[in-house]
């Protein structure tokens, strides 16, 4: 079974000021302004997308050894059409782990 792996870089997650606020009307400059975080993203998707999210956890929990490879990832969520997205704590991690995928 072969999976497909896309790589989402620096993926801008704004916050917005409190609903509260913006009823009031006292918002400031500072409270307007949007603070941007970079999330270091990849998805996996199967190439077979009637597989579910969890074959394809497994499957890359069975072929990459994460302590091996030293990737740091934050979080792997399900999606839909049997993929997964994985949080990496750097851009590198992303790289690695582009890079062991290619070697399977």
């Amino acid at each position: 079974m072969h999976r497909s792996i896309t790589l989402k870089r620096n993926i801008n997650l704004k916050e917005k000021p409190s609903f509260a606020a913006v009823a009031k009307g006292t918002m400031t400059k500072s409270t307007n302004k949007t603070k941007s975080r970079q999330q270091h993203v990849a998805v996996i998707k199967p190439v077979d997308e009637q597989s579910s999210s969890i074959s394809t956890r497994n499957f890359v929990q069975k072929n990459i050894d994460i302590t091996k490879v030293k990737i740091g990832m934050k979080k792997v969520s399900n999606i839909k059409n049997g993929g997964i997205l994985i949080k990496a704590a750097q851009e590198t991690d992303l790289g690695k782990l582009l890079k062991e995928f290619r070697c399977q």
